[in-house]
This record gives C-alpha cells, sequence and structure tokens, in this order.
C-alpha cells in the first residue's frame, strides 16, 4: 500500500521522541531525505536538532540558536565553536595540522587561550581582558 508523500510527511513531522525520529530516519531513503535534520526530544518537545553539510555539523537549541559548530576546512584544519542559548561565543577550538591546537574560552570578564604545540610538548596560557576597568571604580 503506497500513502501519498503528504500523508507521510503529517505522520514523520508528528514525531516526538527521539528514538522513534532516529528510527524512521533508517527506515527508507525517502524518509531518510524528509528527516535530515537530527532532532532530540525531552518529555515530547524539541530540545534541539543536529544539522549535517558537506564540511560541518552544527547543533541548533530548539529557539534555532547555534549550540555548537564543527567545521573541516580543505586543508584539513578543524573549527569547533561553542555557544551558549543567548547566542553568546563561550568556547573555540581550533586544529591546525599536524601540530598545533589552540582553545579559547570566556568566563565572566576574560578570554582564556591556551595553545598546544605538539613537538613541544608544551602549553601557553594567556588571559585577555574583556573590560579594562579600574578596580577602585565604581560604575554608576
Amino acid at each position: 500500500m503506497n500513502l501519498p508523500i503528504e500523508i507521510i510527511q503529517i505522520i514523520l513531522f508528528s514525531i516526538r521522541d527521539t528514538e522513534t525520529y532516529k528510527n524512521a530516519r533508517l527506515v527508507c531513503r525517502g524518509w531518510y531525505s524528509l528527516l535530515s535534520n537530527v532532532n532530540r526530544f525531552e518529555s515530547g518537545t524539541l530540545k534541539e536538532y543536529v544539522t549535517f553539510d558537506t564540511d560541518s555539523v552544527i547543533t541548533y537549541y530548539s529557539n534555532h540558536a547555534i549550540k555548537n559548530e564543527f567545521y573541516i576546512t580543505k586543508n584539513y584544519s578543524i573549527l569547533f565553536r561553542e555557544f551558549n542559548e543567548r547566542r553568546q561565543l563561550i568556547n573555540t577550538i581550533q586544529y591546525y595540522p599536524p601540530y598545533r591546537i589552540k582553545q579559547s574560552s570566556v568566563s565572566m570578564n576574560k578570554i582564556m587561550v591556551k595553545e598546544y604545540d605538539t613537538r613541544k610538548d608544551d602549553i601557553e596560557k594567556r588571559e585577555i581582558p574583556l573590560m579594562n576597568i579600574h578596580p577602585h571604580c565604581s560604575l554608576l
């Protein structure tokens, strides 16, 4: 029995369970293409979804803000960025083949940068202040 594509779409788009959604993607190529994003549900509501492209994987919060993104460039360098629900960048990891890894994280009023070179087996740490405010200054 062949159902019209419109009815199949109504059925598939009404799935609100992560396991059922993942299993439905495995049924056939047609269903896989209809459910191209991977949705994750919690208590029947969409928690996050993941999109795939040839050079990237991006996870979104249910409010469509980016949660994290993963990119691979043509020269095989890798970029991973993580955001909070307010769309603020909180963490970045970059891999520069074959020897260097750089991690930057934002916390409170500073950016912490760590660089690792595998040839030297050494981690270089730096702090970059986001705002230069004198400690005895009072803001009104």
